[in-house]
């Protein structure tokens, strides 16, 4: 009797355990620029995200705002789905339909 009851609660936690998630944020670096190419350093500047569908032109099914600082180098640092959301909502991207694409831009005034 136990071993039965045993294998079945064995059974129930790996598949648990298996259960597919999505992500709770994707971790991004970037190098801010200006037009002349130089690094924007040490400055507070603005980042859209937007991911797209199915190609580079697609359309936006989730977008959001953040407002990291850059460091002596220009580099930024942020987690995209854990900022400003403007559309959609992160945690409802169908990431097993068709190709999505990243949208990056960057505000250098910070609006």
């Amino acid at each position: 009797m136990i071993k039965p009851l045993l294998s079945l609660v064995l059974a129930l936690l790996i598949f648990n355990c298996a259960s597919a998630q999505a992500p709770k944020g994707i971790n991004y670096q970037g190098v801010a620029r200006d037009n002349e190419g130089k690094p924007i350093v040490s400055q507070k500047i603005s980042v859209r995200i937007g991911i797209l569908k199915n190609a580079a032109n697609g359309e936006v099914e989730y977008a959001e705002v953040h407002k990291p600082q850059t460091n002596q180098f220009g580099l930024f640092t942020l987690i995209i789905g854990q900022g400003t959301a403007t559309t959609g909502s992160f945690a409802f991207i169908s990431w097993a339909m068709g190709n999505k694409w990243l949208q990056i831009e960057i505000d250098p005034e910070g609006g």
